[in-house]
């Protein structure tokens, strides 16, 4: 909630529609939460997330959110990848199973949720190539919210063009980054 719907998602109130880009889809918490925020604020996104190695049946048969989201974990699990699926009038869902965008996605997402596990821990989602691939995939203005408070990350990306900014953490984690496509 801190990171991607708080200080990324809740900053789009204003507007009809939105795009929104996920690296790493893990659990779905992400994309469920913004399917909630949607529908609340009768937004309309087109929630597009990539991840190579999604959880197995077995994981994600455990997961419990609130009683809003369980009903939804297993029809997101369960939806075929590559295929956009409508989940009520608000929120439309695309899960990719590739680790980054590729060109023909181009200046198309007003908001990214870079939400791979930390640079130390899976150094191979925050090569430049993957962090490259998602800025270009960025509207101009688009914003990028991560866990990641990482010195090298935020120099990276402020070279890609990013306007990069700490913001304090969520609990157990001093800061985050946050940056705007100039």
């Amino acid at each position: 909630m801190h990171v991607f719907i708080e200080n990324g998602l809740n900053g789009f109130k204003n507007r009809n529609a939105i795009q929104i880009l996920e690296i790493g889809i893990g659990t779905g918490l992400n994309a469920l939460l913004t399917m909630e925020w949607c529908n609340r604020y009768k937004i309309k996104a087109i929630y597009i997330g990539y991840d190579p190695q999604p959880l197995d049946e077995e994981l994600y048969n455990q997961l419990h959110f609130n009683d809003a989201l369980n009903p939804w974990i297993e029809p997101f699990h369960r939806a075929d990848w590559h295929t956009q699926v409508s989940f009520g009038p608000y929120f439309t869902f695309e899960k990719r199973r590739t680790p980054w965008p590729d060109s023909s996605n181009l200046n198309r997402f007003d908001l990214v949720y870079f939400d791979a596990f930390g640079p130390d821990a899976q150094p191979e989602m925050w090569e430049p190539q993957v962090l490259s691939a998602c800025v270009e995939a960025m509207n101009q203005h688009a914003v990028w919210v991560t866990y990641s408070s990482k010195g090298s990350v935020r120099r990276y990306l402020e070279g890609l063009g990013l306007s990069m900014e700490k913001l304090p953490g969520p609990p157990f984690k001093r800061h985050m980054l946050r940056g705007i496509k100039q």
